[in-house]
């Protein structure tokens, strides 16, 4: 165990009289957006997830979200609303659930509201979205690293495709909300809180550096880099020119962490190859394009980086432009 990082009790009783207290609030229904909230009712929270479409808002308030896990599943009666017509004053914490290139149209819509949430926590893969930020009002912030795998199957069910754990860093002004990490904790979906956000957005961009591109241009489950020696030494390649441009001390640590992360996800197909998949845009430019930026400053020369980046580009233009699948994988 990491050790900066904070020690909580989880040890917290899950009992169905609980008033829950704290009003949560999930922008977007996508696979994270449904498997937090699908967590948060199981831990007894009053929760609402917040939809960019009316349908699949219909769809949730009729049907609920189902969570499957290890072949079993369970039904949770969740309350959804398109989120342009939310009420943010009636929620405590609002987590964004949404692509890192949706952040700033997120943003820009919680700043044109007259009501406002009491506190917001981040859950983006990549950087690139830190800058806008930095428009928000004084109000707590944190940022959130997902290395749960999920998978959605549907505007309603979510697949828990793996263990992993939610880090939470203090971005601005901590507040007391040990008690919704904890209970998340008890509820099955490992929740760590760490004093420093910075450290754990680079380390988690070192992994996404790793395996998100070469999951998306090869095709494959996460677990299937670990069994192809060649795929290995290309995420040995990527992982050496991440590390060196965000300066990462501890190395061997670290790539024992991506190892780890991609055996307990190794049925998981990353975000970025199911945006692929499903033609749409990738966070590419978040994770890779961000490395790029901070290497060029710095100047420095990463071709591994470089590569895959315009390799996903191009996929991204091909498929997006309406070309069809022309590539192998």
């Amino acid at each position: 165990m990491n050790e900066n990082m904070l020690q909580f009790n989880y040890n917290y009783e899950l009992e169905e009289g609980w008033s829950g207290q704290v009003r949560i609030g999930i922008v977007g229904g996508g696979a994270i957006g449904l498997l937090l909230a699908s967590y948060l009712c199981e831990a007894k929270f009053e929760v609402v997830i917040l939809t960019n479409r009316q349908k699949q808002a219909e769809t949730i308030n009729n049907e609920g979200i189902t969570c499957i896990r290890l072949d079993k599943q369970k039904n949770y009666a969740v309350k959804a609303e398109v989120f342009e017509h939310c009420l943010l004053d009636e929620l405590d914490l609002l987590f964004i659930a949404v692509k890192q290139y949706q952040v700033r149209d997120v943003i820009k819509s919680l700043l044109q509201r007259k009501s406002r949430c009491e506190s917001l926590v981040f859950l983006q893969n990549g950087m690139g979205h830190l800058e806008y930020l930095k428009s928000l009002p004084d109000m707590p912030i944190y940022i959130g690293i997902v290395e749960h795998g999920g998978l959605k199957l549907s505007d309603s069910i979510v697949e828990h495709t793996g263990l992993g754990c939610l880090k939470i860093g203090t971005y601005t002004h901590e507040k007391e909300l040990q008690e919704v990490w904890g209970r998340l904790s008890a509820a099955g979906f490992t929740t760590k809180e760490f004093p420093n956000w910075l450290e754990i957005m680079q380390r988690k961009l070192v992994v996404n550096a790793v395996i998100n591109p070469l999951t998306a241009l090869y095709g494959v489950e996460n677990g299937k880099l670990l069994e192809n020696s060649f795929f290995k030494k290309n995420m040995e390649a990527l992982f050496n020119e991440a590390v060196s441009v965000v300066k990462i001390e501890d190395r061997e640590q670290l790539w024992n962490e991506l190892l780890e992360i991609c055996r307990n996800t190794g049925r998981n197909r990353s975000s970025m190859l199911r945006d692929l998949d499903c033609n749409r845009q990738t966070e590419i430019d978040a994770i890779s394009g961000y490395l790029l930026g901070r290497a060029k400053k710095e100047s420095l020369i990463i071709p591994y980086t470089e590569f895959v980046l315009n390799s996903i580009k191009g996929i991204e233009q091909y498929e997006i432009g309406g070309a069809g699948r022309g590539y192998v994988r």
